[in-house]
């Protein structure tokens, strides 16, 4: 049981845009899911106001259609300078802004009607609208568009600030999740070496390189929030030869992977709990040994897991009393809830004289980086 060569960890799985636990969407403030109920009013209201202040209907139409198309221009420049701006909040120095940015665009719009007018554009007659009630007109067009994208704009730039806290719980919860699954294996491997270490020097020695096996898995992938699902099955082996070696003969394991799903995703370690409560609660079979059963598999596209230990299934583990017992099982769940928000299952259940924890995953883990 020599150590093999180092590999490695696993690249990032590509995603097509960047999510965190909760779902929220990163990359839009919902502007343009807006803008054609905004485009409507603009269009329909315009029309509403101005069909009656000509003969011409034609002219009158087609003169709406040209103006309401410029006011739409530009409050998109407008909305490209409230960006610019760097808004964050509601506040004064915020109106200070959009106001006179509103006074500014009625005042370029009305111009341009009076230019349209005695340029004869759409005919000789011109709009029977009095100046103060075009310049009323445009300024509520332009101050109620830009009141909507500032308050779009300071919802989103908001929801970005959460997202980053939000982020930043997750990546401290997976690191302190993480952390929680190492040291009490190390510390019985290394009890069991130093045991073994006089009586039994070859085997202390395979499994001293198993324990640096499973050491180097650990710290290669301290970083690494997912990886390929092959590496995470051959990151079990190292644990599972020291708790072989740890209680010989009475353990044996089996670990298979269906070659289908070698190259998807999984969240780092987010098996060794299930592992480890296989080791810590299986018992003896008919024959006097514990088996321990690890099967990676897909199932209509779905990443299926079980971990299989002979045993019968209790209420209360046999040393609930200890502290610590079910710290796997609740982390397990955790990291499940973080990386597979609502697109989980996980599974306990007693099958003859063998204990099932089968966790279902469906879709791309959720990448937070730890």
């Amino acid at each position: 049981m020599s150590a093999p060569p180092a590999s490695s960890p696993a690249p990032l799985p590509p995603t097509s845009s960047p999510s965190t636990p909760t779902g929220r969407a990163e990359q839009s403030d919902h502007f343009w899911s807006l803008f054609p109920f905004a485009a409507a009013l603009v269009y329909g209201f315009g029309q509403l106001v101005r069909y009656p202040t000509m003969e011409n209907k034609t002219a009158v139409v087609l003169f709406s259609i040209v103006y309401d198309t410029v006011i739409l221009l530009t409050m998109l420049l407008n909305r490209r300078l409230i960006q610019r701006r760097g808004i964050v909040t509601m506040g004064i120095s915020a109106w200070l802004f959009l106001v006179p940015l509103s006074l500014v665009s009625a005042a370029f719009l009305v111009s341009y009607t009076i230019v349209v007018e005695r340029l004869h554009i759409f005919g000789d007659e011109p709009l029977r609208i009095l100046l103060q009630h075009r310049v009323s007109y445009t300024f509520f067009v332009s101050l109620a568009f830009n009141s909507l994208v500032l308050w779009l704009h300071v919802r989103w730039k908001e929801n970005q600030r959460v997202l980053a806290a939000e982020r930043e719980a997750a990546r401290a919860e997976i690191r302190r999740l993480r952390q929680q699954l190492d040291p009490h294996f190390i510390f019985n491997g290394l009890n069991m070496i130093a045991v073994d270490i006089q009586d039994q020097p070859a085997q202390a020695l395979a499994m001293l390189h198993e324990m640096a096996n499973y050491l180097r898995q650990s710290l290669d992938t301290a970083d690494v929030p997912v990886n390929l699902v092959q590496a995470e099955m051959a990151a079990l082996k190292p644990y599972l030869e020291v708790q072989a070696g740890r209680f010989e003969p009475r353990l044996k394991y089996a670990l298979s992977i269906d070659p289908a799903i070698h190259d998807q995703f999984m969240p780092t370690f987010l098996i060794q709990p299930l592992v480890e409560n296989a080791v810590k609660h299986g018992e003896p079979g008919t024959d006097g040994i514990v088996q321990i059963d690890v099967r990676f598999g897909g199932r209509q596209g779905a990443l299926v897991v079980t971990v299989a230990n002979t045993g019968r299934l209790t209420r209360e583990p046999r040393d609930a009393a200890k502290p610590g017992t079910r710290t796997g099982l609740a982390n397990l769940r955790k990291r499940l809830d973080l990386h597979y928000p609502g697109r989980h299952r996980f599974e306990i259940a007693e099958d003859g004289r063998m204990v099932r924890a089968t966790v279902h995953l469906t879709g791309a883990p959720e990448v937070v980086a730890a």
